[in-house]
């Protein structure tokens, strides 16, 4: 569409929520242990004994730096898809195979564009880019393409509250008074403790938050803290502070980097924001498998890895994270893992920092919280497949939904 001028444009952080650890692939452990049981199981051994010594952590760091090798965007994983089939294979399932479904599939082009404009002259221009290993530039999956300048506002972390403050101090940001779009960003006061204004140094050199880290999610536009500085920086002088429009506003810490928080809006200087995407044919790629029955009473067991979760999580048909099987399928999910704490080290969600080398340095290094969570998967699915009759009631369900 065409350039439109001077409707507002927000920037507000992104509130750090407590993410679960994403843990790479454990797929193939569990699949070959389970297989182990399957098929040598004897009523006299114990489960535990049986599974639990035969995990490592080096097999683990070994899978994670296969699938981690190389960037693989929705449609490119059939490499990665076809290294896992000949795992399963290896491990005893030779009823696997690779489903590959046809898929629209987003693609940015080089028109993206974040500048930071006065008047002709541009006073600062986004890369995109967080950290250069073959990763696309940032972009918003599905999203309409446009070409928008405007001025802005910072609406610190948007809820309601935000709106009302701004409003009270006759700043005008609603849809109605002319909003056309939300730029967010990671700001390090979600870190604490680990920040720079601690005394941490940012990753690489140290577990704060990278500079340039942009999350990829089902959120966006995200633009790293790099990119919000010089934005906020202009300005410093223009509109209320933090400081004047209570507690909820203030933490902020940028401060370090001569932001001052001031609301606006922007007097002389505009954003110039693209977003050029387009949609393209192509093929995710799944690897299903079935662990058969060695008992007539027994029943079976359906692997699945599916491809293309980050991109509206189209990997597959009724497929994708928890979320698709519970709410489009109705069906008994578990969904766990482990939480960043308080004084843990940053983790680079989602970014071109979320690595195995920030694994082996900083998220995991004796790999024993891979090896924990396959633990737990593995003695769980091991269990359930095991017993003729699960002990579960849809009634519970309903009486933990209601709690």
């Amino acid at each position: 569409m065409d350039a439109k001028r001077p409707s507002s444009w927000l920037l507000t952080p992104h509130r750090g929520r407590k993410r679960r650890e994403r843990l790479i692939l454990f797929s193939v452990t569990i699949v070959s242990l389970l297989v182990y049981w399957r098929f040598y199981r004897k009523a006299s051994l114990d489960l535990l004994q049986l599974l639990l010594p035969i995990l490592s952590g080096k097999y683990l760091r070994d899978s994670s730096f296969f699938y981690t090798s190389s960037p693989h965007f929705a449609g490119q994983g059939l490499k990665q898809a076809q290294w896992t089939l000949k795992k399963w294979k290896e491990f005893g399932i030779p009823d696997s195979h690779i489903a590959s479904y046809d898929a629209q599939l987003p693609a940015p082009t080089e028109q993206q564009r974040l500048a930071l404009l006065r008047g002709s002259e541009v006073l600062y221009e986004a890369p995109l880019k967080d950290n250069d290993h073959g990763f696309l530039p940032a972009f918003y999956s599905f999203v309409s393409n446009a070409n928008i300048t405007a001025s802005y506002v910072f609406a610190n972390f948007g809820a309601d509250e935000d709106y009302d403050d701004l409003v009270e101090n006759n700043i005008r940001v609603a849809q109605n008074w002319g909003l056309v779009g939300v730029l967010l960003y990671p700001d390090p006061q979600n870190d604490y403790p680990i920040t720079e204004l601690n005394g941490y140094s940012p990753y690489p050199k140290g577990p704060a938050r990278p500079a340039k880290m942009i999350e990829r999610g089902d959120i966006g536009p995200f633009v790293s803290y790099a990119d919000a500085i010089p934005i906020l920086t202009a300005l410093n002088g223009y509109g209320p502070s933090a400081s004047e429009l209570g507690t909820r506003w203030q933490g902020g810490e940028l401060a370090i980097h001569g932001v001052r928080y001031n609301v606006g809006p922007s007097p002389e200087t505009y954003l110039h924001i693209v977003t050029d995407a387009y949609i393209q044919s192509g093929q995710v790629h799944n690897v299903i498998g079935k662990i058969p029955r060695v008992l007539e009473n027994d029943g079976q067991s359906v692997l699945d890895v599916w491809n293309a979760t980050g991109t509206g999580i189209i990997g597959t048909p009724g497929g994708g994270d928890v979320i698709r099987f519970q709410g489009l399928l109705c069906a008994s999910t578990i969904d766990f893992g482990f939480s960043q704490g308080l004084g843990d080290n940053v983790f680079p969600y989602h970014s071109g920092f979320d690595s195995f080398e920030w694994i082996i340095q900083y998220g995991d290094p004796g790999w024993e919280y891979h090896l924990t969570t396959t633990k737990l998967w593995l003695v769980m699915a091991a269990h359930l497949s095991e017993l003729p009759i699960l002990d579960m009631k849809t009634t519970d369900y309903a009486d933990a939904i209601e709690r």
